[in-house]
């Protein structure tokens, strides 16, 4: 049967990953914290089924599971960073604590592959905390996926990246050389990413 379970079905990643996958025709359901959200009800409009939990408790969620052939497991960082008075070490441990429990959650209740939102192992905690779980995931006989993002074209709106240079003009207020490449994604790329992982999760 092809159907996804999506942590967190409302999240940028999420919810376009769910958008495209209904269009695939695949059953799609969901985790989120506020039922009554508008993207919650967008993607329930659309045919998600949508299931109210929290990521950092594993009773929430474990037996909306059940039935499901795949997962998409992202957690976000910003969001426990903020709800842990900005302190990053306690926001990396229980990003990791989070992901790894919704992936074991997720081979307990028979989810045949999960597919885990990482990325690379480079000098910033937030990176770190995610590439630490893809570690422990080739650590162990856990059937999954390690789809490796990077900076989202959206993060420029939504970080507030990209400000007006009051000439008419904008100017992207990154601390970076100004002759620096920078990877970039649009967050639209992922469901294409997701569904050729569980196409072939052999691959």
């Amino acid at each position: 049967m092809k159907s996804i379970f999506i942590f967190t079905i409302t999240g940028e990643q999420g919810s376009h990953l769910a958008r495209h996958m209904l269009k695939e025709g695949w059953t799609v359901g969901g985790l989120t914290r506020k039922l009554e959200g508008k993207t919650a009800i967008e993607l329930s409009n659309l045919g998600a089924k949508i299931f109210q939990g929290d990521l950092a408790d594993q009773s929430t969620y474990e037996d909306h599971l059940k039935g499901y052939y795949s997962a998409f497991v992202n957690v976000d960082f910003w969001s426990i960073f903020a709800a842990k008075g900005y302190d990053e070490d306690v926001a990396s441990k229980e990003e990791t604590r989070q992901a790894k429990q919704a992936i074991e959650a997720c081979q307990k209740m028979g989810v045949s592959h999960v597919v885990y939102s990482a990325l690379d192992d480079v000098p910033s905690v937030h990176w770190k905390s995610k590439s630490k779980v893809c570690d422990w995931i080739k650590a162990t006989s856990i059937p999954a996926t390690c789809l490796y993002t990077t900076f989202f074209n959206s993060n420029l709106f939504n970080f507030k990246d990209l400000k007006h240079d009051g000439e008419g003009g904008m100017v992207v207020n990154l601390t970076t050389p100004d002759d620096a490449r920078i990877a970039v994604m649009p967050t639209e790329f992922i469901g294409v990413w997701v569904k050729a992982a569980l196409d072939d999760p052999q691959q």
